[in-house]
């Protein structure tokens, strides 16, 4: 049987993590490109089908989070594990916008969605944090100046004054 040899995706001068934070290592991620497709029906029931529209992307990402560096080994950093929980309960609190670092690709403007944080006996003081993205279009308003000009009717008119709308001025007292 021959083996063969498998590389990774890993690329040298990418950091792989959630807005500043960067995990020790990526155990899992996952991309999600969905379309919906308009169906509208006819006149004999039949769908009919018009449009396709790109859905938002979303993905999901579950790394390892250390309190030593697995980049740096044997450099204490204090409690990266504590500072990895407090950055990511600030950002899904504040409800912040962040760039998402994955394997295989790099989202830009996304929301995080959900925050799910694992500690066992097993992992000791290392966490497992599982972060479920949106990607957020944020679209900015443009201020248009309409300017309108109004003509008034000759008001000499039967024809004109029977156009226009009674108003109530009230009682002479």
């Amino acid at each position: 049987m021959a083996l063969t040899k498998v590389g990774l995706f890993f690329k040298k001068n990418r950091r792989y993590g959630v807005g500043f934070y960067v995990f020790d290592l990526i155990l899992n991620e996952q991309h999600s490109f969905k379309n919906t497709v308009t169906e509208h029906n006819v006149e004999n029931g039949q769908p009919i089908t018009d449009h396709i529209e790109n859905e938002l992307q979303r993905g999901g990402l579950t790394g390892l989070v250390t309190t030593f560096s697995l980049s740096q080994p044997g450099v204490a950093a204090g409690n990266r594990a504590q500072w990895a929980f407090e950055m990511l309960e600030t950002i899904w609190q504040e409800r912040l916008l962040v760039t998402v670092t994955t394997i295989l690709k790099v989202y830009e403007n996304v929301a995080v969605t959900d925050v799910t944080v694992n500690r066992s006996e097993s992992t000791g003081e290392a966490l497992s944090i599982g972060v479920t993205f949106k990607q957020v279009k944020v679209v900015k308003l443009k201020k248009s100046i309409v300017e309108a000009g109004v003509t008034v009717n000759n008001m000499d008119s039967d024809l004109n004054r029977q156009a226009t709308p009674s108003i109530n001025a009230g009682t002479a007292r």
